[in-house]
């Protein structure tokens, strides 16, 4: 074969392989990294079930915990197949599940006083206050409130994340 032709052929070879392997791998959601990627993602909530398969129904076969540092191996519709990095358990759970942000296992109370509520919403019932350098565990760390437990009494509920230092 000439010379000009196998470069042509292996081109083609290499550009026809790159545009299928694509096409078999579903899509990762915005917000998730791609398989292997150097960065790994965290467990955003205190506790997940992994799954021997991807859907509710499936068996339990293990658990991440918040901030477990995890990578993408697979992903299913609103299911991902990962492996925690640091114990080697591999397993599916929901995306939802999991960010690409840091993730904080504590907070401190920032203000003089803060409201501890019974839900996350300015409509929920304060069921106590918490004074400044109060510490506690974060369950859920979302945007406007996040999900604590407190240290000295394991007492759960929420509050306003603005008024949090987060830390690990």
């Amino acid at each position: 074969m000439h010379p000009k032709k196998a470069i042509l052929f292996v081109l083609a070879l290499v550009l026809l392989c790159a545009g299928t392997a694509s096409a078999d791998r579903p899509a990762i959601p915005s917000g998730i990294r791609a398989p292997g990627s150097i960065s790994p993602l965290r467990v955003k909530v205190s506790e997940v079930f992994l799954r021997n398969c991807a859907g509710g129904s499936c068996t339990i076969i293990g658990t991440l915990y918040l901030g477990d540092r995890i990578q993408i191996q697979e992903t299913v519709r609103e299911w991902v197949r990962v492996l925690n990095i640091d114990s080697g358990l591999e397993g599916w759970c929901k995306k939802s599940e999991l960010s690409s942000q840091k993730i904080y296992k504590f907070a401190r109370v920032r203000p003089s006083v803060l409201h501890f509520r019974s839900c996350g919403g300015m409509h929920c019932s304060i069921i106590g206050k918490l004074f400044k350098g109060r510490t506690m565990t974060v369950l859920v760390h979302g945007s406007s409130w996040t999900k604590v437990r407190l240290h000295t009494d394991k007492r759960i509920g929420w509050v306003a994340t603005r008024y949090l230092v987060f830390y690990n």
